[in-house]
């Protein structure tokens, strides 16, 4: 492909998504970006990369341009770089909240716009990504951000009113594990585990739990698999029931659906 991708902020997701996506999908000298933090750019010219200068240049070079800065700044984002915009050209969002038509009046005309959920582990070409796509996005366009996606990350198309959902489930849900491993974690050090071990041991133990979800669906039934009567495990799900643990879970993610659609509006 000799699209130019642009990406105007060069944090966490957007190496993800060029990390994954630069496996034979795109090649660097079709990258461009644009980050005010100079450790960014510099990062960005020691991949290949070609650095611009501002918001507004790299959107007169590139097809598809990439928001991957914080929903709290997209407005003025925008607002720099409207003028630039061809109708031809690609908006690719992946800000929580921020919706098709916001983009669309942000820069005055119904420009193409795809939504993209992604979460962290694309970094390690373990993620997934929800899409979609404003009615004047060609198939052609949605196809090639797929496909980008699809390198690094299991990707579903969604109707853009569930995307909040999908941050509160999917974008969200690795720091969910992550802290729960942290958990579980300290816990075996204090029982007396190395660091290393306790850590070696239970993510090895995540992995395996999340094959074995994605194998057999019942959560219900792999917990009882687990759990004997009056077990060790036993106990240990009756402190997490007793003291509220899934309410407690499901209550968090309303929480985070909660602030997805407070930045929505």
């Amino acid at each position: 492909m000799s699209a130019k991708i642009g990406f105007i902020g060069f944090g966490n997701i957007a190496q993800a998504i060029v990390k994954g996506a630069s496996k034979g999908y795109i090649t660097p000298e079709q990258i461009y970006i644009y980050d005010p933090l100079p450790e960014k750019t510099e990062l960005a010219t020691r991949y290949g990369f070609e650095v611009c200068q501002s918001e507004p240049e790299l959107v007169s070079k590139c097809d598809y341009v990439f928001l991957t800065v914080k929903p709290q700044i997209y407005a003025e984002i925008l607002s720099k770089i409207k003028a630039s915009l061809a109708h031809e050209m690609c908006i690719v969002s992946v800000a929580a909240g921020k919706t098709i038509s916001f983009i669309q009046q942000s820069v005055g005309f119904e420009c193409r716009v795809i939504r993209a959920m992604p979460n962290t582990p694309l970094l390690v070409g373990s993620g997934v990504c929800a899409l979609s796509a404003s009615f004047s996005t060609p198939k052609e366009s949605f196809d090639f951000i797929t496909g980008l996606f699809s390198v690094c990350a299991l990707t579903e198309q969604v109707d853009e009113g569930m995307l909040n959902a999908v941050t509160a489930v999917s974008g969200s849900g690795p720091a969910y594990v992550f802290a729960f491993a942290r958990a579980v974690i300290e816990a075996g050090e204090q029982a007396g585990l190395s660091a290393q071990t306790a850590m070696q041991l239970f993510t090895s133990t995540l992995i395996g739990s999340a094959k074995m979800i994605q194998q057999y669906g019942n959560c219900g039934k792999l917990i009882e698999m687990v759990a004997s009567p009056n077990g060790t495990t036993e106990a240990a799900l009756n402190h997490m029931q007793e003291n509220g643990f899934e309410p407690l879970v499901k209550s968090a993610v309303q929480a985070c659906l909660r602030r997805a659609e407070e930045l929505s509006k």
